[in-house]
C-alpha cells in the first residue's frame, strides 16, 4: 500500500492524466483547431504529414496547458498527503482541523490589511484589462475610439470596482477590530483574503473560456449535463489554491514591498485621476427626462417584422391578401404610404427608433454598436418610464437588443433579464462616464452568464444557437406567448416592444401554408415561402387584437406596426408603418415620406408629451409633413471588410438621402454617388418642390460633415 501511495505521490499520475486528456481535447478538436489556424480548411482534408505533425505540436501544447493546470490545482504530492491524513485517522480515530497560528488570531495590523487592499486591487486590474484586451482585439463599441478614450475606460472601470470591494475590505476590518474573539477575526480575516482571490479565478474562468471557444469551438456556454459541474469544480478548486497563494503573500514581509506599494500608487493614481476627470467632464442629462407624466397614459405596443416590404401587403397595393386581418381594420388605422428605414440594419434601425436620430449622429448600425454619451439617455423608452410606464423589450439577441445597444434607463426588463437595477446603475448611473458603465455592464453580464451556468442555477443564452434556430420557432414557441401572457396581465401603462423575424429569410420555417402550399423552398427569397411568413405574422397580430379586446384594453391601447428593413436592406425601398391608435383615432392615410424616426414624435404627440429638441423626426399626427424633406439613412458592412487604413467610415456602407420619390447615395465601399427614383411612391414631387440630385447631394454631404465624418471624398 505505502509503495502505491509512494508512487501517486510523485508527478507520474498528473503527467499521465494530462497525457489522455490532451490526445483526447487534440483528436476530438481537430476540426475546430485546423479551422480556427487555416480557415475554411479541415484537418481530413489535409496531407498525412501534416496531420502528424499537427497533431504532435498541438499535443504537446495541450499536454503543457493541462499538465500545469493540474499541478496547480493538485499541488504538493496529493496523494502522499492523503496517505499521512489517512494514517493519523486511523491512528486516532477522527478528522483533526486545525488553524495554525498567525497574525489572524490577533486583530489584523495595519500592513496586513494594506497587503489585502493590494492584492484587491492587482485582483480588480487583472481582470478588467483581461477583459478590455479580449473586448477591443473584436469588434465592439470602442472600435471607432482614439487609444486614449479606450484606456480612459479600462481605468475608470478600474477605480470604481476598486472602490466597491475596497469598502467590503474595508467593513470586515472593522469587524475585526471590534470583535476580540480570535475565531471570529481568523473567519473574517479568511473572507477578507477570499475577496481578492474570487476576483483572480474569475479572471483565469473566462481567459479559459476565451481560449477554448477561440480555438476549439466550444466554451462554457456550450455545456450542458455534467460538464458544467466539471468547470464548478474546477473553479472551486482554483478559488481554494489561489486563496491560499494570496494568504502566504499577504503575511509575508520581504524587499520587494516597496516596489509593490509603488507600483500600486502608481496605478491606483492614474485610476483615480481618469475617473475624477470623467466624473467633471460627464454629460449633462438634464434634459433627457421629461418629469412630465400625462394625464392620457395608453399602453403602447411597439410590434416589429424583420424585413417587410411595403409592397408585400395589400393595404399598399399587393395582389395578394398576405394580411386579411389588417385590411378588416383598415378603416381604423393610420397608414403612412411612403415610409422608410433609417438604417439597413436591425439594431440601427430600432436605435434610430427610440432615439429619433439617424445612425450618423449616433454611430449604431449594427450591434456590437452601442449608444454613448447623452445618446444612451435620450431616447422614448426613458421618456416613457419617466412617466410611470413598464417597459419590456422580447427581441433577439443577435439582432436587436435594447441592453447591448447601451439604451439606459429606458427598459425595465429587456428578453427575460431584469435590467438597470445593478448597483452600478443605482449608485453611478447619473455621474460616471455612460462609455465605463456600458463596458462594466458587458463584463459584469459576461461573468453572471458564466458562473450561473457553471453552478446550474441559470442556462446561459446562446446567440449563436439563436441564429441558426428557425427563427418563426423561437417567435411562436417563446416570444409571441410572452407578449401575450404580458399584454394580460401586466399592470398599466405599458410600453412594449416586440421584434419578430418570422420574415426574415432567406429560408422561412413555416407553420402552415397557403401561397406555397407543397413546394420545398430551394432557393433563397422565394416569394410564396416570404408571403406566407408575412401571413403568419399577420395572424399574430390578429390573436393580439382579440386578446386586448377581451381583456377591455384596445380601446386604450396604442399599437405601432413597423419593419425595420426592407427584405433586401436597400433603405430606399418603402416599408410598412401602421399605426392603430385608441377607438380608431387619427386613421386614414399620409401620402408625404416618413420614416421610422417619427413614431417615438407621434407617440408624444398622442401623450401631450412636450418633444425634446434632441429628437430629430416629425410627428406623424397634429402637423402636415413636408413631401420634400430629406430623409437620411445608412447601410452597414463589416468593419473589417476592409484594409484598416482605407476604412474612412468604419462600419458604414453608404449614406443615403430621399426627397420626394428621388434618392442620392455615396457608397463608402466604392466611393461612389448614384442616384434614382424610389420604386412604387405614391406622392412623387410637384414641380416647385422638386429638389435637384445636386441639391439633394449637397445636403447629404453638410448632414455628413455636421455629424463628424470627413467628407473630402464625397466632394
Amino acid at each position: 500500500m505505502k509503495q502505491i501511495y509512494s508512487i501517486l505521490s510523485t508527478k507520474n499520475l498528473i503527467v499521465f492524466i494530462s497525457t489522455i486528456l490532451s490526445i483526447i481535447v487534440v483528436w476530438n478538436f481537430r476540426d475546430s483547431i485546423t479551422e480556427s489556424i487555416f480557415p475554411g480548411k479541415s484537418f481530413s482534408g489535409r496531407s498525412l504529414q501534416f496531420q502528424l505533425l499537427f497533431f504532435v505540436i498541438y499535443f504537446l501544447f495541450s499536454e503543457l496547458i493541462i499538465y500545469n493546470i493540474l499541478m496547480f490545482l493538485f499541488p504538493g504530492y496529493l496523494f502522499a498527503k492523503l496517505q499521512q491524513n489517512h494514517e493519523v485517522i486511523k491512528a486516532s480515530g477522527k478528522i483533526n482541523f486545525t488553524i495554525t497560528p498567525d497574525e489572524s488570531k490577533k486583530n489584523i495590523s495595519p500592513e496586513t490589511f494594506l497587503s489585502n487592499f493590494i492584492f484587491s486591487f492587482i485582483s480588480v486590474f487583472t481582470l478588467l484589462i483581461l477583459e478590455w484586451v479580449f473586448i477591443i482585439s473584436k469588434e465592439s463599441f470602442m472600435d471607432d475610439m482614439a487609444i486614449l478614450e479606450k484606456i480612459a475606460i479600462l481605468f475608470q472601470s478600474i477605480w470604481i470596482i476598486f472602490v466597491i470591494s475596497s469598502f467590503m475590505l474595508m467593513v470586515i476590518w472593522f469587524f475585526t477590530r471590534l470583535f476580540k474573539d480570535s475565531k471570529v477575526t481568523t473567519f473574517l480575516s479568511i473572507i477578507m483574503i477570499m475577496v481578492p482571490g474570487l476576483i483572480f479565478t474569475i479572471s483565469a474562468m473566462l481567459v479559459f473560456d476565451n481560449f477554448t471557444y477561440i480555438i476549439l469551438g466550444k466554451g462554457i456556454v456550450n455545456t450542458n449535463k455534467i460538464f458544467p459541474i466539471i468547470y464548478a469544480l474546477g473553479f472551486v478548486l482554483f478559488f481554494n489554491k489561489t486563496t491560499l497563494i494570496i494568504k502566504k503573500y499577504t503575511y509575508r514581509r520581504d524587499s520587494y514591498q516597496k516596489v509593490y506599494y509603488s507600483i500600486f500608487g502608481v496605478l491606483f493614481g492614474l485610476s483615480t485621476l481618469s475617473a475624477i476627470s470623467g466624473i467633471f467632464h460627464q454629460v449633462n442629462l438634464s434634459d433627457s427626462f421629461s418629469g412630465f407624466v400625462p394625464q392620457n397614459q395608453p399602453n403602447i405596443l411597439l410590434i416589429g417584422a424583420d424585413g417587410l416590404n411595403a409592397d408585400h401587403v395589400p393595404v399598399y397595393g399587393y395582389h395578394r391578401n398576405t394580411t386579411p386581418f389588417l385590411n378588416s381594420i383598415v378603416n381604423e388605422v393610420l397608414i403612412s404610404e411612403n415610409n422608410f428605414s433609417n438604417a439597413g440594419s436591425s439594431a440601427g434601425s430600432v436605435v434610430s427608433i427610440f432615439t429619433s436620430k439617424p445612425p450618423f449622429s449616433t454611430r449604431v448600425l449594427n450591434l456590437p454598436d452601442a449608444l454613448r454619451g447623452t445618446d444612451a439617455y435620450e431616447h422614448l423608452p426613458g421618456l416613457l418610464n419617466d412617466s410611470g410606464y413598464y417597459n419590456v423589450e422580447i427581441t433577439y439577441m443577435r439582432y436587436v437588443d435594447a441592453y447591448l445597444s447601451n439604451v439606459r434607463n429606458g427598459f425595465d426588463r429587456v428578453n427575460g433579464k431584469e435590467v438597470n437595477s445593478n448597483l452600478f446603475s443605482q449608485l453611478f448611473g447619473k455621474i460616471y462616464p455612460v462609455e465605463s458603465q456600458y463596458f462594466l455592464d458587458v463584463v459584469l453580464e459576461r461573468v453572471s452568464d458564466r458562473l450561473l451556468h457553471i453552478f446550474m442555477i441559470r442556462k446561459m443564452p446562446n446567440p449563436y444557437l439563436e441564429i441558426h434556430t428557425p427563427n418563426s420557432s423561437l417567435d411562436y414557441q417563446y416570444r409571441i406567448p410572452e407578449l401575450m401572457k404580458l399584454a394580460k396581465s401586466s399592470d398599466e401603462p405599458f410600453f412594449f416592444h416586440v421584434h419578430l423575424l418570422g420574415t426574415h429569410g432567406p429560408f422561412y420555417h413555416l407553420r402552415s401554408r397557403n401561397f406555397s402550399g407543397d413546394q420545398v423552398q430551394t432557393q433563397k427569397w422565394e416569394t410564396d415561402f416570404y408571403d406566407d411568413a408575412i401571413l403568419e405574422f399577420d395572424m399574430y397580430i390578429k390573436d393580439l387584437y382579440k386578446l386586448l379586446q377581451e381583456t377591455g384594453r384596445l380601446e386604450n391601447t396604442i399599437i405601432i406596426i413597423y419593419s425595420d428593413h426592407p427584405q433586401s436592406r436597400d433603405t430606399t425601398e418603402r416599408i410598412p408603418l401602421i399605426i392603430r391608435f385608441p377607438n380608431g383615432d387619427f386613421s386614414g392615410r399620409i401620402k408625404e415620406n416618413t420614416q421610422n424616426m417619427d413614431i417615438s414624435p407621434t407617440i408624444l404627440t398622442y401623450l401631450g408629451i412636450p418633444q425634446p429638441r434632441w429628437m430629430e423626426g416629425e410627428s406623424m399626427i397634429g402637423t402636415k409633413i413636408n413631401n420634400h424633406r430629406i430623409v437620411y439613412s445608412a447601410t452597414w458592412r463589416k468593419p473589417k471588410e476592409e484594409n484598416q487604413n482605407k476604412r474612412v467610415y468604419k462600419q458604414f456602407g453608404s449614406f443615403r438621402a430621399i426627397s420626394c420619390d428621388s434618392y442620392v447615395e455615396f457608397s463608402a465601399i466604392s466611393k461612389k454617388w448614384s442616384w434614382g427614383k424610389i420604386a412604387g411612391h405614391t406622392s412623387p414631387c410637384s414641380d416647385n418642390e422638386f429638389i435637384t440630385y445636386e441639391m439633394l447631394q449637397d445636403e447629404l454631404i453638410n448632414r455628413i460633415r455636421k455629424d463628424g465624418f470627413p467628407t473630402e471624398i464625397m466632394e
